[in-house]
């Protein structure tokens, strides 16, 4: 925030406010709060708004104010400057298991940054213990009043960011941004997931780096007031408050190592600033957008950032950046082009000098405060027409058999659609798919408007199987050679070798053998056989390829082919531990013959040919 303003005449060239017709209202929400900074949630339908005297309170989903503060902490703090007080909330992601939050204030004696958790009471959860507190970590911050940072949330790693200022004054006198040593002008990330205060999560940058403390994520910020997670790509949004020039927007994509340096201040945005201690900055991550301060009537100073939107109500904002300055007012959004493009447009035009921070609902819709007033406004939008937006739409690849998801809301109706046409009833928040194809989903809202999301293509899996596998080994058999279409899947399973099944590798039992297969389109397809393999006591592996018995597996009534020139003096059944089941003697020696096997239970035998030359045999299935 800046507390006063900085009338600048801009000659050099950044990127312009495009002025566009406003789209978004302004809805009363919530009333008679002092000096509000922050909105929260915790998981359910409460807003939590944090006034900056050192008191959190309640609202209802229907705005209405609790009169017992949440947290009253306004003994602690230092509230005597514009920029210092409680200054920002998080709930921890369990919150609702553990009851533990944390706030961001500057202390009462000396203004230094102080993180700390608390509990809720024990015995009434609707208020703080105001005896839990257990202070993470306190940064002195004596010299100027201003710059104090005072946002705090939890990334979807589970990790706790805190975004810290420079350390006040002007132009960062003391080079803190970018001084490794300092916590101050910097992204901290912090575990607090244990029982310890925190911890350092083990694949922070500067874990190991004895120039730096380990709690550092990112450097060179100036004053990041207000930052956010995006809840569907888990990117950070940083709104970055600037010196005599520029406001920034800076971006770091979900999954970055981290270790960015945004180049405060060596650069104001991404023109230099002061380069006298710049030798050794290098790769500095210039912001994703930016804009200069304008004089009187548009009085451009002071970046609020806020949140992309992915509420469900507001399909014209989704996807969008919202954020506002609050010296002029104004509200703007901010979407990435087809072509890569940073698109900016003006959706209110508000000159209230009166906005301050954002905060979303648990439906991930959109507020904001105002400070002078006290009012706590809901962000709607101009333009009737709900969200339609496809969940898997963020995955590269979706395979057919997967399930789809729209974007829920109370009252909502849906109708799905392949290629164009309409699913015959589809008209849940989800299908299930079968075919490959472009799917799409028109949702309606209660007051009649519709939005059709954008087309999902969904492909094929392979077609795959598996062959060489039998049913039933014994455990002296040794490598099976398996086969698998397409080729250039992967076999898996006990016994497996590469492309061999090794029975006596495997040992005995009933096991499971799988072949996976990824297409080009990285849609994965897994097939898989039962395989049975036993000890086989007393029979030998004097088998026969050319006895046919069918049908095999049967149901207990079998035909059984002996091949050309053998006849049997001796027919016999064996079970799979080597007992005698069956034994037939035939009349006249026979080349084909019925067997009656029925009642014998289900499982594998093996049928002993025996003649006066030698004993062939043949596995037999019994499956009713």
């Amino acid at each position: 925030m800046k507390k006063y303003l900085l009338l600048i005449v801009c000659i050099c060239c950044c990127n312009k406010l495009v002025h566009s017709q406003s789209t978004i209202k302004l809805i009363p929400f919530s009333f008679g709060y002092t000096s509000p900074v922050d909105i929260e949630n915790c998981g359910d339908s409460r807003l939590f708004i944090v006034q900056k005297d050192g008191f959190i309170y309640v609202c209802d989903s229907t705005g209405n104010k609790k009169p017992v503060p949440f947290l009253d902490i306004h003994l602690r703090i230092n509230n005597l400057n514009s920029e210092r007080g409680l200054l920002g909330l998080a709930f921890h992601p369990a919150y609702i298991v553990n009851g533990k939050f944390f706030v961001y204030y500057t202390e009462k004696d000396s203004g230094a940054l102080r993180i700390s958790s608390f509990q809720t009471d024990s015995n009434n959860v609707s208020v703080a213990d105001t005896n839990s507190e257990q202070i993470l970590i306190q940064i002195p911050h004596f010299t100027f009043t201003n710059h104090n940072g005072g946002c705090l949330k939890f990334g979807h790693d589970g990790y706790l960011y805190i975004g810290t200022g420079d350390g006040g004054s002007a132009g960062d006198p003391f080079n803190n941004a970018q001084n490794k040593k300092s916590y101050l002008g910097k992204m901290l990330r912090l575990d607090v997931n244990h029982e310890l205060p925190y911890t350092i999560p083990s694949d922070n940058p500067f874990v190991l780096d004895t120039s730096a403390y380990p709690e550092i994520w990112d450097l060179g910020l100036r004053n990041p007031w207000r930052f956010s997670f995006d809840h569907l790509t888990g990117n950070l949004w940083i709104g970055d408050v600037g010196q005599d020039l520029l406001e920034e927007v800076d971006l770091e994509k979900a999954f970055s190592a981290g270790m960015l340096n945004y180049g405060w201040r060596c650069y104001e945005g991404d023109h230099p600033y002061n380069l006298s201690l710049c030798s050794g900055v290098a790769n500095v991550t210039f912001p994703i957008y930016e804009y200069m301060h304008t004089p009187i009537p548009d009085r451009n100073c002071s970046i609020t950032g806020g949140f992309v939107y992915r509420g469900a109500e507001y399909g014209n904002l989704f996807g969008r950046y919202i954020f506002n300055d609050y010296c002029s007012g104004k509200f703007y959004t901010l979407f990435e082009d087809e072509n890569g493009a940073w698109i900016e447009s003006l959706v209110s035009d508000d000159t209230s000098f009166n906005f301050v921070t954002f905060g979303e609902d648990h439906l991930q819709e959109l507020y904001t405060a105002g400070i002078i007033n006290g009012t706590i406004y809901h962000i709607t939008d101009t333009i009737c027409g709900p969200t339609a937006f496809i969940m898997e739409s963020i995955y590269s690849t979706v395979c057919a058999g997967g399930v789809l998801h729209a974007l829920i809301d109370t009252g909502f109706k849906y109708q799905w659609m392949i290629n164009g046409v309409d699913i015959a009833g589809a008209i849940t928040d989800s299908y299930a798919t079968i075919n490959a194809g472009a799917y799409s989903v028109a949702v309606s809202n209660s007051k009649g408007c519709t939005n059709i999301s954008s087309p999902i293509t969904v492909v094929d899996k392979a077609l795959i199987s598996i062959s060489g596998l039998d049913s039933f080994y014994c455990t002296y058999q040794t490598s099976i050679l398996l086969t698998g279409s397409p080729e250039g899947g992967l076999f898996s399973g006990p016994g497996i070798s590469g492309n061999f099944f090794q029975p006596d590798e495997a040992g005995i039992g009933t096991f499971t053998i799988y072949y996976s297969y990824q297409n080009d389109a990285g849609c994965y397809a897994i097939d898989s056989e039962i395989v049975t393999v036993a000890e086989c006591t007393g029979i030998d592996d004097n088998h026969s390829e050319n006895i046919k018995i069918y049908p095999n597996p049967g149901n207990g009534i079998f035909i059984i082919q002996l091949p050309k020139g053998i006849t049997t003096d001796e027919l016999s059944v064996w079970n799979i531990s080597g007992q005698l089941e069956i034994k037939i003697i035939p009349s006249s020696p026979a080349q084909t013959f019925n067997l009656n096997a029925s009642e014998l239970p289900d499982g594998i035998y093996f049928v002993a040919i025996k003649n006066k030359d030698s004993v062939h045999r043949q596995k037999l299935v019994i499956r009713k």
